[in-house]
């Protein structure tokens, strides 16, 4: 993800690996923006964003639900 990341113009970056060949979660973005991690796991990343031109900050979830039927509450469970 790192080349990709440069490649696209992004000079930060978190990483959030795969399972298997499965998932994964990237979160990029440029200098002109503050990120602050609040937590990542493997299928979430929460953080939030401090934008200098208001003086307001924002909170971000980039997440993804399990795939598998029988797995869901986890994901129910991670966003509660």
């Amino acid at each position: 993800m790192l080349k990709v990341r440069k490649k696209c113009g992004f000079p930060n970056g978190i990483d959030v690996g795969s399972r298997g060949r499965s998932g994964g979660l990237c979160l990029a973005w440029r200098n002109d923006c503050q990120i602050s991690l609040r937590s990542f796991y493997d299928r979430h990343i929460d953080f939030m964003i401090s934008d200098d031109g208001e003086g307001r900050s924002r909170r971000c979830t980039g997440f993804y639900g399990a795939p598998e039927e029988q797995n869901r509450c986890e994901s129910w469970n991670l966003l509660r």
